[in-house]
């Protein structure tokens, strides 16, 4: 089912580039953007912890937020597109955006979920592995 969808999705992506690869760059050039300012913020404040500012701490929480909000967002108004332009064949990138804004609040819905569940899953499995690998090697 997977394949389908990803096939698909391809074959979509190659017959209409021509109309998604605007978008596809925009959005990939203000998500790199934002990702290098929360990059950039966070390693001045690892580089000098004791002169991180209260400031500059709400600088950062800010842009990782903001970082997150366009990056579920970008996500989802490709994919919009995308459906778009396999319901109609043109998609158009005012309406996908309009439909993305409306449904912004279930979309980051969804990230948090997204993020609770890969964290869980983190707990569940990496660091029980890590404690039976630790238990292990005074037996080696």
């Amino acid at each position: 089912m997977v394949s389908k969808v990803l096939g698909r999705t391809v074959e979509l992506i190659g017959r209409r580039w021509q109309r998604l690869a605007p978008a596809a760059l925009a959005l990939g050039l203000l998500n790199a953007l934002l990702n290098l300012l929360t990059g950039a913020a966070a390693e001045r404040a690892v580089a000098a912890p004791d002169r991180l500012s209260p400031g500059l701490a709400w600088a950062i929480l800010a842009a990782f937020v903001v970082a997150v909000v366009v990056g579920a967002a970008t996500g989802a108004l490709m994919l919009v597109l995308v459906a778009d332009a396999d319901r109609r064949g043109d998609p158009d990138v005012n309406d996908a955006l309009d439909l993305v804004l409306r449904r912004l609040g279930a979309i980051l819905g969804l990230v948090v979920v997204a993020f609770l569940l890969i964290f869980a899953g983190f707990l569940l499995l990496v660091l029980p592995g890590v404690w039976v690998a630790v238990a292990l090697v005074p037996s080696l």
